[in-house]
């Protein structure tokens, strides 16, 4: 064995416990990393799960959001449309007539707040029973605090009917 005069152990233990040290400080940067990633995976599904679960409104994690209103179409989309001039966001362009209860062509109302598209469909489900469906997107992401909140001011208007 080789002796060095600045260390107390044999050479080749000396290079072993540097790689050893090295590898062991450095092992919990992966590991810190993924969970990085999986919390914050975890905290926006279980936020998105715990929102829709607790303002009982229906939606999916992809930030859509529906509402099904005890009342008629006409006065769904009203509220709706008074929902909208609250919040300070306007039409894009006149909305279609709820005339028709045609399922399969439901009614669509578009409009632009900020750098969000918003589209609000009307479905009538019964004579006293429309539902409504809000997808608001920035971009690639969808944003449903305002998709939520327009169904909630919607839900607002119709009780102060």
């Amino acid at each position: 064995m080789e002796w060095h005069d600045h260390c107390v152990m044999p050479h080749h233990v000396a290079k072993k416990a540097w790689r050893k040290s090295l590898f062991a400080s450095l092992g919990w940067v992966p590991a810190l990393c993924g969970a990085a990633l999986l919390a914050g995976c975890q905290a926006m599904a279980l936020s998105a799960v715990g929102a829709g679960a607790t303002s009982g409104i229906e939606r999916t994690l992809n930030g859509v959001g529906y509402r099904t209103f005890t009342a008629t179409g006409p006065q769904v989309k009203s509220a709706a449309l008074r929902a909208l001039t609250r919040m300070g966001i306007r039409p894009l362009a006149p909305a279609p007539s709820l005339a028709s209860a045609d399922k399969s062509n439901p009614d669509v109302v578009r409009a632009s707040a900020a750098d969000r598209d918003i589209e609000l469909e009307f479905e009538i489900l019964a004579s006293n029973a429309t539902r409504l469906r809000v997808k608001v997107k920035s971009g690639l992401f969808y944003d449903a605090a305002t998709a939520i909140e327009i169904l909630r001011q919607t839900e607002r208007m119709l009780q102060h009917t």
